[in-house]
C-alpha cells in the first residue's frame, strides 16, 4: 500500500519518481505509432470528499479494496477535493476515506466492466463522531455519463432464461435487434458488420462480415457491457455501437466450476415449417460442457485463470423451398488460459490466450440452400494471444498498453469434387437458392487475421477556477490482414440453371435424390470464377485520440473528444484501395440542476469513423475476387445431373467478363464511412437502486464508398488467363452522400430493486424512422448497392426506393426480473422472467433478376457493356409487414452448499412459454406481371405473387417455439 502524507501528495522517492517519468516519456513518444487498446477494459472511481461547509477536503486518503484487486490502491483528494482511481478490474469494492481530525468514512460500491463510478464523502470532525461512518453508495454512480450503455454481469446472465455468448447479451441493451446478415445485431441503425466485438478489450470481430466469432468461453465471462450512443473518443473503427465482454482473472482464493449445458431437439416444439411437412424430431442430446478454475499462485501478486469447453451439438434445421430437414453438427472446442502479475499496488501486467477448434457439417450458403448436396463439412481453427500492461505513474498519471493477435481459418471448408457435374454449385436466380454441390472450394483455404499496438496516457487535474479534468491521450494501430483467392467452386464454374419443378413450384428430384437442372439455350448460364488462391491484402489504421472528462462544479459535466485515423493497406497486388484520413468529435454535456446526482439533462454530437471492412475495401484486388467471365448457354436443350452438355463450359459463349485488378479502381482518399449522432435526454435516479434514462437518437450514415460507371472513365480489354473477356467499362469506388441511411429513435432504460432480494430492469426501444434508399448488406454479399453504376439505365423509384429498411422495427421491448430466495441450509431459490414485445418487421414487394427492358436498353449512352438484368420494386421499401411477437420466458434455479464452498446448481430455462408462432420473415418471391401498363422506363406496373409467397421458408422465419434446456453445475 502508497503511504501517504493526509496533508500533501503521497511521498514518492526519488528513484520512483524518475522511474515513473521516464516511463511517461517514452510512453508519450511511442503512442502516435500504437494501435489497438480500444478504450478501456478497466474501470475508474471518482468522486469529490467535501468538508461540512460544502468546501472541497484536500488531502483526504482515498483506499480503495476488493476480491476481484490485487492489493490496494490508494490516491489524496487534490486542492478541491476531488480524486481519482483508474485501473480498477469489475467488482466489489471498499473505499476507506480518512484525513487527520476527521472521521474515517467508507463505501460499498459495485465497480462495472469499463464504466465509470462516482463516488462521494461529507467529511465529519473526529469531535462529532468517534465511530467510522457509512457512507451509502452514490446514487449519481448510475448516470455518471451520458453514454447509453448496458451492463450484464454473469449473475443476471445465469439467472435468466438466455443465450450466454456476447452478441446474444447485447441484444438485451435498448437499441439493438437482429440484422439480416446471419442474424448479426444491429445498433442504433447501423450495418450489421459494423459493430466492435471486443474481449478483454481486445478486438475479436471478423474482418468481413464484423461478427465477434467464438473466442470467450460463456463460463468464464464476468461481465459484458454494451455502448449503443455518446461513445467516447477512445474508441474507433465502427458505426454501430461497442460490445464489450471481460472474463474472469482468478484471485487470493480458489474458486472454479464444471458445467453441462444440455439441449435437445426433442425438447422443443414444431416450428410450423417442421409441423407442415411432418418432421419427427430428433432425440439427440447436446451436450456443452465447461470447467474452469482460478486462484493464486502468490496471493495479491500473481493470479491464475484457466477455463475449458467441449461440445458436440446437433441442431435440426431446414434447408429454404425444399424445406428439407437437415442436421447441422458442430464439434467445439474451447480453451482460455490467463495470468494476472502485481508488480506493485501501481503495476499490473495481463497475459491471455483464448483457442478455437471447431468443425461444422452445414450447408454454406445457410438461406439459399435448397438440397442436401449442399451440406459440407469444414474446420475454423481461431487463438487470440493479448498483452496488456496498466500502471499508475504518478498519483495523477495513469498509462495503458497492450498488444493482441488474433488468427481465424476457414480450412476445408467448401466442395472438394473437380468433376464438372458432382463440384458445380447451380443457381435459380428466381427463388433465390442454390442446388446440385456445395459453394465455395475447400482447396482454397481462407484466413482473417488481425494484429493490435495501443496504449494511452491518462492525467488527473483538478483546480479551482477550471473543475477537474481526466484528459487521455491515446494511439493505436490496428491491422487488419485477408489471405486466399475466395474461390467459388473446386471446378472454378457456378451454373444458372432452373430446377425442374411441379405445377405447385415444388422441385421434382431424380432417383438419386438430386434436382434436376433445366438447361434452356440463351437462357442458362455458366459463371467461370478464376481465383487467384494465396492472394494477401493488409489494411492498417493508424489512431490518434484526445479525451477530456470535465467536471466544471456540481451542476456541469463535459466530455470533450476527439479523435483521428488514417488508413492505408498493401498486399500481393500492390494496389491502393484504402488511402483516407477521418478526424471525428465526440462531444457531450450533462447539466445537473440540482447539483445532487439525481436529475440530469445530457446532450451530445457525435461522429463515429466505420471500419474498413476487408469485404469492401478488397474490391479492386484479386484477394477475395476472383476474376469471371461470364456464358450464355449455346448447347442443346436438356435436363438432369446425367446431361452432361449442360455442364460443359466449351457449350457456353462468354459474354460478360471482369477482373477487378484491370477495371476496377478505387478514387483518391476512399474512405470509410461515416454515422452522424445527435443525442439529448434525461436522468433520474431514485429510491432503492432506482434508475429511468429517457433518449432522444437521431442518426445519418455520410460518405458511404459507391461504385461509379460513366462512359467518361473509358474501357480495359479484359484478359484473364489467356481468356479474351472483351471490352469493359472501368468502375470506380468513391465516397457519396446521395445513398440515405436515417435512423431515429426513443430509448427508454430503467432499473428497480424492489427488495433486497428482487430487481426489475428493461428497455423499450421506439424508432420513429429506419429508412434509406441504400440496404448495404444482403446474404453474403456487402458494400455498395451500385446506384451509380450504369445510373441512366434505371430510376430511383423502380430501382432504389426510399423506406423503411428490413430491420426497421417501430416497438421493441425487454423486460426482465429476478427473485433471490435464500432458504438457508436448504440453499438458495432464484426465479426469473424475460419478456419480449416486438412489432412486425418489413420487407419489399420486389421482383428479382429482372431483364432491362428496350427503353431502358436506348438509355444507353455509350458504354461497352449493358447491364444484363435488375431488381424492380413495387411500392416503396419496406412497404409490408410481418407479425408482431410476445415472449415469454422463464428460468428456475437452485443452488445447495454440501460442503465448504462446494455447491451444486440445476437451472430449467423455458423460452416461448406460451408457444407463440409469430411469422418474422418467409417467401418474398414476385414477377412482373406482363399484361399490366408499363411505366416511361417499359417495365411493368404490377406484379405476380409467386406460389410459395407469403410462406415460411425455414424454421428462421418463425420466432423459436417453446423449448426447454438444461444446466448442471458443480461450483467451488
Amino acid at each position: 500500500m502508497t503511504v501517504a502524507n493526509p496533508r500533501n501528495a503521497p511521498t514518492r522517492s526519488r528513484a520512483a519518481v524518475l522511474c515513473s517519468a521516464s516511463l511517461a516519456v517514452l510512453l508519450a513518444l511511442a503512442l502516435p505509432g500504437l494501435a489497438g487498446a480500444q478504450g478501456t477494459s478497466t474501470s475508474t472511481l471518482e468522486g469529490t470528499a467535501k468538508l461540512q461547509d460544502g468546501s472541497g477536503a484536500p488531502g483526504v486518503t482515498v483506499t480503495v479494496t476488493s476480491p476481484a484487486l490485487q492489493g490496494s490502491r490508494t490516491t489524496v483528494t487534490g486542492g478541491q477535493g476531488d480524486y481519482i482511481v483508474k485501473g480498477l478490474p469489475p467488482g466489489d469494492y471498499l473505499v476507506v476515506f480518512t484525513l487527520e481530525g476527521m472521521t474515517s468514512q467508507q463505501a460499498k460500491v459495485n465497480v462495472p466492466y469499463a464504466g465509470l463510478v462516482h463516488q462521494d464523502a461529507q467529511m465529519v470532525p473526529t469531535a462529532l463522531s468517534e465511530s467510522i461512518v457509512v457512507v451509502a453508495a452514490s446514487e449519481a454512480a448510475e448516470a455518471e455519463t451520458p453514454t447509453v450503455v448496458e451492463n450484464v454481469s454473469k449473475a443476471t446472465v445465469d439467472a435468466l432464461p438466455m443465450q450466454r455468448s456476447p452478441d446474444q447479451i447485447a441484444l438485451l441493451a435498448p437499441n439493438t435487434t437482429k440484422g439480416i446478415l446471419g442474424g448479426q445485431i444491429e445498433i442504433g441503425g447501423a450495418f450489421g458488420y459494423d459493430n466492435l466485438f471486443l474481449v478483454n478489450g481486445v478486438d475479436i470481430n471478423d474482418s468481413v462480415f464484423g461478427n465477434p466469432g467464438q473466442l470467450y468461453i460463456e463460463d468464464a465471462i464476468l461481465e459484458t457491457q454494451v455502448q449503443t450512443s455518446a461513445v467516447s473518443a477512445e474508441y474507433g473503427r465502427f458505426g454501430g455501437g461497442i460490445v464489450n465482454a471481460v472474463t474472469k482473472s482468478g484471485g487470493n482464493k480458489f474458486t472454479g466450476s464444471l458445467r453441462d449445458d444440455r439441449t435437445n431437439p426433442s425438447y422443443r416444439q414444431r416450428t410450423p415449417v417442421e409441423q407442415q411437412r411432418g418432421t419427427k424430431l430428433v432425440n439427440k442430446n447436446n451436450d456443452a460442457y465447461s470447467g474452469t478454475l482460478g486462484g493464486f499462485i502468490m496471493k495479491d501478486h500473481l493470479w491464475f485463470f484457466g477455463a475449458a469447453r467441449s461440445a458436440k451439438t446437433t441442431n435440426q434445421l431446414n434447408l429454404v423451398d425444399t424445406l428439407i430437414p437437415y442436421n447441422r453438427l458442430t464439434n467445439n472446442k474451447r480453451y482460455e488460459g490467463k495470468l494476472t502479475a502485481n508488480l506493485s499496488n501501481s503495476h499490473t501486467l495481463t497475459g491471455s490466450y483464448l483457442k478455437v477448434d471447431e468443425a461444422t457439417t452445414r450447408p454454406l450458403l445457410g438461406g439459399n440452400d435448397a438440397t442436401l448436396d449442399t451440406i459440407t463439412t469444414g474446420r475454423h481453427p481461431t487463438s487470440l494471444l493479448a498483452f496488456r500492461y496498466d500502471g499508475i505513474l504518478t498519483p495523477s498519471m495513469f498509462a495503458e498498453v497492450q498488444y493482441s493477435e488474433k488468427k481465424f481459418k476457414f480450412d476445408g471448408e467448401g466442395g472438394r469434387s473437380r468433376d464438372l457435374v458432382q463440384g458445380s454449385p447451380i443457381f435459380d436466380l428466381g427463388f433465390a437458392i442454390q442446388y446440385n454441390a456445395p459453394y465455395f472450394d475447400a482447396n482454397d483455404p481462407e484466413s482473417r487475421n488481425n494484429k493490435q499496438y495501443g496504449g494511452s496516457l491518462s492525467y488527473f487535474l483538478t483546480t479551482k477556477s477550471a473543475g477537474s479534468h481526466d484528459v487521455k491521450f491515446g494511439g493505436e494501430e490496428f491491422k487488419n490482414i485477408r489471405t486466399g483467392g475466395n474461390s467459388q467452386s473446386p471446378t472454378n464454374q457456378v451454373l444458372v440453371s432452373d430446377p425442374l419443378r411441379d405445377a405447385g413450384g415444388n422441385i421434382i428430384f431424380d432417383s438419386g435424390g438430386h434436382a434436376i437442372p433445366v438447361f434452356v439455350p440463351g437462357q442458362s448460364l455458366n459463371i467461370l470464377f478464376l481465383a487467384s488462391i494465396g492472394s494477401v491484402f493488409q489494411s492498417k489504421t493508424d489512431a490518434v485520440y484526445l479525451n477530456d472528462s470535465w467536471h466544471y462544479g456540481d451542476h456541469f459535466a463535459f466530455n470533450l473528444g476527439a479523435r483521428a485515423e488514417k488508413a492505408t493497406n498493401s498486399g500481393t497486388d500492390n494496389i491502393k484501395t484504402v488511402s483516407g484520413t477521418r478526424v471525428v468529435p465526440r462531444l457531450s454535456a450533462t447539466y445537473d440542476p440540482e447539483g445532487k446526482g439525481r436529475f440530469r439533462i445530457n446532450v451530445g454530437y457525435a461522429e463515429y469513423a466505420g471500419s474498413y471492412n476487408l469485404g469492401v475495401f478488397t474490391n479492386g484486388t484479386s484477394t477475395g475476387n476472383p476474376a469471371y467471365i461470364y456464358g450464355v448457354y449455346t448447347g442443346p436443350a436438356g435436363q438432369g445431373r446425367g446431361f452432361t452438355p449442360g455442364f460443359d463450359p466449351a457449350n457456353y459463349a462468354g459474354f460478360l467478363a471482369a477482373n477487378p485488378i484491370q477495371n476496377v479502381k478505387f478514387g483518391r482518399g476512399a474512405k470509410s464511412p461515416v454515422t452522424k449522432e445527435y443525442t439529448g435526454g434525461v436522468d433520474y435516479v431514485f429510491g432503492r437502486e432506482g434508475f429511468l434514462r429517457l433518449v432522444y437518437q437521431n442518426r445519418k450514415a455520410y460518405d458511404l464508398l459507391e461504385v461509379f460507371t460513366n462512359p467518361s472513365f473509358g474501357t480495359t480489354h479484359i484478359v484473364v488467363q489467356g481468356i479474351d473477356g472483351g471490352i469493359a467499362d472501368n468502375l470506380i469506388y468513391k465516397n457519396t452522400s446521395f445513398p440515405q441511411r436515417k435512423y431515429e429513435a426513443l430509448l427508454l432504460q430503467g432499473r428497480y430493486r424492489l427488495k433486497s432480494n428482487w430487481s426489475l430492469e428493461g428497455n423499450w426501444t421506439h424508432e420513429l424512422k429506419n429508412d434509406g434508399n441504400y440496404q448495404g448488406q444482403v446474404g453474403q454479399s456487402l458494400g455498395p448497392e451500385g446506384i451509380f453504376k450504369y445510373p441512366e439505365f434505371f430510376s430511383l423509384n423502380r430501382n432504389y426506393p426510399l423506406g423503411r429498411l428490413p430491420e426497421y422495427q417501430k416497438d421493441l421491448v425487454h423486460l426482465w426480473t429476478v427473485y433471490n430466495l435464500n432458504i438457508g441450509r436448504a440453499g438458495a431459490l432464484n426465479f426469473s422472467l424475460l419478456g419480449t414485445h416486438g412489432s412486425p418487421l418489413t420487407y419489399s414487394l420486389v421482383a428479382l433478376s429482372v431483364p432491362l427492358t428496350p427503353q431502358q436498353l436506348a438509355r444507353d449512352p455509350g458504354y461497352a457493356q449493358q447491364p444484363q438484368n435488375q431488381n424492380v420494386y413495387f411500392g416503396k421499401r419496406g412497404s409490408q409487414q410481418w407479425q408482431s411477437y410476445n415472449l415469454l420466458d422463464a428460468a428456475v434455479g437452485y443452488e445447495i452448499p454440501i460442503f465448504s464452498t462446494v455447491s451444486p446448481w440445476l437451472k430449467v430455462s423455458c423460452f416461448n412459454v406460451f408457444n407463440s408462432k409469430a411469422q418474422i420473415g418467409g417467401n418474398t418471391t414476385i414477377h412482373p406481371d406482363p399484361a399490366s401498363p408499363r411505366d416511361a422506363l417499359g417495365l411493368a406496373t404490377g406484379f405476380i405473387k409467386g406460389p410459395r409467397f407469403g410462406q415460411g421458408r425455414n424454421n428462421a422465419d418463425y420466432v423459436a417455439p417453446r423449448e426447454f434446456q438444461f444446466s448442471l453445475a458443480v461450483r467451488f
